[in-house]
């Protein structure tokens, strides 16, 4: 079943997909993509799953073209790694694991300068600190202990709007160096 579907905001309008597997005797999340002149073609396997009923997350970066970012489940897959990048149109996939434990990523969000990445995950919100190469724990900020199940990023107010299993909407904005994370209902 296809869990994840995104297209390209760039020139052609690149479609991608998430495959999971078919039964035990699969194990494989295959990753597809098709140019908008092409068919669709399998480029990589061996990818995170995603959570049984609420899929992968595949993210085409807004300001690189052929940057593409795709999300799961860090259980099991053997390396613990939940979110990957190719930097070649989904040819092939990177690691992006430094700082991020192994949890499930539900969601992937990004500002339209391609400069700030955030994660939902089982195990907390999560920032991409670009300049470290590493993600940043946004729990630690006194977001609450919980799973966060969405992420969504608004450009016009320059924040990332998490959604919880519980405990509310809370949203994050970079303000210069500074991070402040609230509750956005208070």
């Amino acid at each position: 079943p296809v869990t994840a579907i995104a297209v390209s905001p760039h020139a052609g309008n690149t479609r991608y997909a998430v495959a999971t597997p078919a039964g035990a005797n699969d194990p494989s999340t295959r990753f597809y993509r098709r140019p908008a002149a092409g068919p669709w073609t399998q480029t990589v396997t061996a990818l995170p799953n995603g959570q049984y009923f609420y899929g992968s997350c595949v993210l085409p970066d807004p300001a690189t073209p052929g940057r593409v970012y795709l999300a799961g489940s860090g259980y099991g897959n053997g390396n613990g790694n939940s979110v990957y990048v190719s930097n070649d149109d989904g040819v092939s996939f990177q690691p992006m694991a430094t700082g991020l434990p192994s949890t499930l990523v539900t969601s992937l969000a990004i500002s339209a300068d391609g400069q700030h990445l955030f994660a939902a995950a089982e195990t907390g919100a999560y920032y991409y600190d670009r300049a470290t190469s590493t993600w940043v724990d946004l729990v630690a900020l006194g977001a609450p202990n919980q799973r966060y199940w969405d992420v969504d990023y608004v450009d016009t107010l320059g924040l990332a709007r998490f959604a919880t299993y519980g405990r509310g909407i809370w949203d994050f904005t970079i303000a210069g160096t500074t991070l402040i994370f609230a509750n956005s209902f208070e």
